[in-house]
């Protein structure tokens, strides 16, 4: 849908009992589960989901051949923005069996609602509608199943009230709900008898319980049961009915009631779902009951296996049909494939004229006031006018032969069920009901004169709305196979699965898809989609069909696997086509990477720009600034941490924190046992939360692994203490006494301290307290021994500070650097290319084995020959006099930088990250005196 933003559309079929149901849960809970995020899209997939469980409890029910049967068909269509965020849906609901809420086979259930209704209904509401045990009411015990393994009614109670709560369906309907739902029951349970040749209530208590539930008066329940109402040319004509009518009205009433409520629930998701935008795309998903034979087939399975029927034909018209069609007309070779073509099934029940429905609203027209057994006999007698050799009548049935099989039909109950007429008076009194629910039910005007459509004409004319809405959509065909009629697992009945694969169609259908091509597309759109994956066709300005043969020859597809049609590309296997989305996200994947790359790059860049202007601010001008720091710029990562699988391996544990914003490599001061020191290298690491030092600890004779051996959270941190000098010591104090302070030396100091100023800021909400003194005190070991740090300025050590001392103190000696005023200077410039005739030399700066500067220096040297004067070897037997030496030559260095600098006085120079420069000199003090490669400026 996303990609060729196209409507798509999923039907499921098979027969009762295969697993359509659980199949359209699947692909409910897939589409919320990798659809987008956000307030509106979480509402949709909240009303996606929770209309599964409110549906099932109106609309399913256990039969004979399913313990979760559904009842009705559903076609749901979820709406989508182009993206691919949810946005709205809808559902269309057909074909509700409402003939089981007054009757079932032995064995089965009515619909779930009515057994989670009585199991989980509060005490309160059940003694207000006086509900009792299932095997009360008689339209529930009639078919000596009240419980079903396998499903507990009081929790699916909890589910689909927890539904309509998130449907946005208020307490006060649910309560309306439930209480039409137990005058439902209250209705069946009202007997009416012969009472000297009229119909009469058994029982008028149970009537007045009934009456009370719905909402009207108990007398006029008890007439419009009893008496029948007619309408004729403007009069009103008023028949006693026999118990039997009675009972029939009865039954009518409630099935009305239910039905109507059906709607409204399902109008109630539709209202939660809907969606105000416009230009959506939508992904229907097809659940409709599964072809039904049973021992007595009626009006219900005509109906059911009609749609099914209907079904079979959009599927033989868009596989194997029109598959084979578009082969011949794109001019494909192909040798054509037989197939069963169920259309003239279709006709026979769905056309104008000799075909069975046609046939049955002809004869309600004709005798609409007759008796039903008169009707249906002349409908018996209508079928035997219909010549079609997939239609058999008989006495007083008829048998179909439909794609799945013969189904033998009983007459008896057609002509009735297809008026699917209420009496006038029932209407009446459901509008006079007290309850304004009740009322929005039944919005009928019986006062007009206009003949309503039958049940037939409805089904007809709904089936072939949803074929039209489904043709609108690329379809997807999920094929439900039943393998048992036990309801067991590991139960493979062989046959019964042969059968089911021939009568779908499976068979033909697989040797067409092998034969053929599993993928075709338009020119435009194929070259549309896939000219990105070669640079050469980005720009191209040939038709689609000329660009598209070029695509495939340039990106190397065997010729074999596809052939060129009229107006499409046919390709054979699926794994080429695969092959071609892969490459065509892969190069949007790479795109992104590097435009991910590019952007944090460079705004880590600006973030370290603009903290190296606040690191002056942050000394307070209470420290001295050196000058091979003062300018540089902030990089954050200088032991390529990522590239170090032992680093990575050691901070995992604290993944959570953030990731590490900041790395580099210090020292550390250590006493040796006997006498004397020794500087031992550690990994310093920053993350948003915490500080760390690590080090290489020994782990056995020949392995080495870093640990994290301190771990200093923002929160313990009292302070941190330097020298005013120009060192780069700096003191972690701990607020704690039971762990030691951290005393190091860090080359990027001024970057760590200001990095983590900002990050303390941010997690604490207040500002690092910093103390310069030339003397202070921290805690060296756990065990609370003291130790002072003492800094002197010494201008005998210019190259880099000595550390000396004993067990108590340490004394660093350090020459004297720039004043703490110093302010730097703001460079954030592009990186400029280097000189294309200098050797590339990677100079990050690294401790080894003594302190590094900023740029380092590599040596280009020219080799100097000198051959013999006569051009060749002298003879042994000559004198010959030794060649003067060759001229010394000066060996010229050149150094690359990895920062920019600009000049702060006369005597420096300007230098720009990644050029390169002749190195003169040395100086002693750690200054370098070079000049440009022209020689044009020179300086330090």
């Amino acid at each position: 849908m996303k990609n060729e933003q196209e409507n798509q559309c999923v039907i499921i079929s098979g027969e009762s009992g295969a697993g359509k149901t659980e199949a359209s849960k699947k692909i409910m809970q897939y589409i919320a589960a990798v659809s987008g995020e956000g307030q509106g899209v979480d509402r949709v997939k909240r009303c996606i989901l929770e209309s599964n469980p409110l549906l099932e409890a109106f609309g399913n029910a256990k039969t004979i051949r399913n313990n979760n049967s559904s009842r009705f068909g559903k076609y749901m269509e979820i709406q989508f923005d182009k993206g691919g965020a949810p946005k709205g849906g809808r559902i269309r609901n057909f074909l509700l069996e409402k003939s089981r809420v007054v009757g079932q086979q032995k064995n089965e259930r009515n619909f779930h609602i009515f057994y989670q209704l009585i199991s989980g209904i509060s005490d309160d509401l059940r003694q207000e509608f006086l509900l009792d045990k299932p095997e009360s009411f008689y339209y529930l015990a009639q078919s000596g199943c009240t419980t079903v393994n396998g499903i507990n009614d009081v929790s699916e109670y909890e589910d689909t009230m927890r539904a309509m709560d998130s449907l946005n369906i208020s307490k006060d309907i649910q309560y309306k709900i439930q209480k039409l739902l137990a005058g439902i029951l209250w209705l069946g349970n009202i007997n009416i008898v012969d009472s000297n040749g009229k119909s009469a209530i058994e029982d008028d208590t149970i009537l007045g319980v009934a009456a009370q539930l719905l909402g009207v008066e108990k007398d006029q329940l008890g007439t419009c049961l009893t008496v029948k109402v007619t309408r004729m040319r403007g009069d009103t004509m008023t028949t006693d009915l026999p118990p039997q009518k009675a009972m029939e009205t009865r039954d009518a009433l409630a099935k009305a009631i239910y039905s109507r409520l059906f709607d409204y629930i399902v109008a109630a998701i539709n209202l939660a779902m809907e969606s105000k935008e416009s230009d959506l795309l939508v992904i229907g998903v097809l659940d409709i009951y599964g072809f039904e034979i049973f021992d007595n087939n009626g009006f219900e399975q005509f109906c059911i296996n009609y749609v099914n029927e209907k079904l079979q034909q959009l599927f033989i018209e868009l596989t194997l049909k029109g598959e084979q069609e578009e082969y011949k007309k794109e001019g494909i070779k192909w040798t054509p494939i037989k197939f069963f073509n169920n259309k003239i099934v279709v006709d026979l029940i769905e056309a104008r004229r000799n075909a069975i429905i046609s046939a049955l609203d002809d004869t309600c027209a004709m005798m609409h006031n007759a008796e039903p057994e008169k009707c249906d006999g002349k409908f018996q007698d209508r079928l035997k006018t219909i010549s079609n050799v997939h239609l058999m009548p008989q006495q007083e049935t008829f048998t179909v032969k439909h794609y799945a099989g013969d189904v033998n039909y009983t007459t008896s109950g057609f002509t009735e069920k297809n008026k699917d007429l209420l009496n006038l008076n029932l209407i009446d009194l459901m509008k006079s009901s007290s309850d304004a629910f009740n009322v929005s039910l039944f919005p009928e005007d019986t006062s007009g004169s206009k003949r309503p459509t039958t049940a037939g004409h409805k089904i007809k004319k709904q089936a072939c709305e949803l074929i039209d809405a489904l043709i609108s959509c690329a379809p997807h065909y999920i094929r439900c196979i039943k393998p048992n009629e036990t309801k067991s697992a590991k139960d493979f009945d062989n046959k019964r699965v042969k059968h089911q694969a021939q009568y779908l169609g499976l068979k033909e259908n697989v040797r067409v898809r092998r034969a053929g091509f599993a993928y075709r597309r338009e020119y435009d759109s194929f070259f549309r989609r896939f000219r990105i994956l070669h640079k050469d066709l980005r720009n191209f300005t040939g038709s689609d069909e000329e660009g598209t043969k070029v695509l495939l020859e340039k990106i190397d597809i065997p010729a074999d696997e596809y052939q060129f049609g009229t107006t499409k590309l046919f390709i054979r296997q699926p794994e080429t086509f695969f092959s071609l989305e892969e490459r065509r996200e892969r190069i949007f994947i790479d795109a992104a990477i590097k435009i991910q790359r590019y952007f944090r790059s460079w705004k880590l860049r600006k973030y370290y720009a603009e903290l190296r202007q606040q690191a002056a601010q942050l000394y307070q001008v209470s420290k001295q600034r050196r000058r091979v720091s003062i300018n540089r710029v902030f990089v954050g990562d200088y032991v390529h941490y990522l590239d170090n699988p032992q680093l990575v391996a050691a901070m995992k544990p604290h993944a959570s924190e953030g990731g590490v914003i900041f790395s580099d490599t210090g020292l550390r001061p250590v006493k040796k046992k006997l006498f004397g020191h020794r500087m031992q290298e550690v990994y310093l690491l920053l993350t948003p939360q915490a500080f760390y030092q690590l080090e290489s600890v020994k782990i056995n004779r020949r392995q080495h692994q870093i640990q994290v051996t301190s771990r200093v959270p923002f929160k313990s941190i009292s302070k941190i203490s330097m020298s005013t000098l120009g060192d780069n010591y700096m003191c972690f104090h701990r607020l704690s006494e039971a762990e030691p302070d951290l005393f190091f030396e860090c080359e990027h100091s001024t970057e760590l301290l200001t990095i983590l100023n900002d990050q303390y800021t941010a997690a604490i909400n207040n500002a690092l307290d910093l103390v310069f003194a030339d003397n202070f005190v921290y805690q060296a070991t756990a065990k609370g021994k003291k130790k002072t740090a003492i800094f002197v300025e010494n201008e005998k050590y210019k190259w880099e500070p000595n550390v000396s001392g004993k067990s108590s103190q340490w004394k660093i000696e350090i020459t004297p650097h720039l004043p703490p005023d110093t302010e730097p200077k703001c460079i954030f410039a592009a990186k400029k290319k280097e000189p294309t005739n200098i050797q590339r030399v990677s100079l990050q700066p690294r401790y080894e084995n003594r302190r590094a500067s900023i740029i380092q220096p590599t040596l280009a040297k020219k080799e100097v020959t000198r051959s013999s004067g006569g051009g060749g070897p002298s003879s042994p037997s000559m004198p010959s006099r030794a060649p003067p030496p060759p001229p010394s030559k000066k060996l010229v260095q050149y150094v690359k930088c990895c920062y920019d600098y600009e000049a702060a006085s006369e005597s420096e120079m300007t230098i720009v990250a990644d050029q390169y420069y002749i190195l003169i000199t040395k100086d002693s003090t750690g200054w370098w005196h070079g000049a440009s490669l022209d020689e044009s400026t020179s300086g330090f």
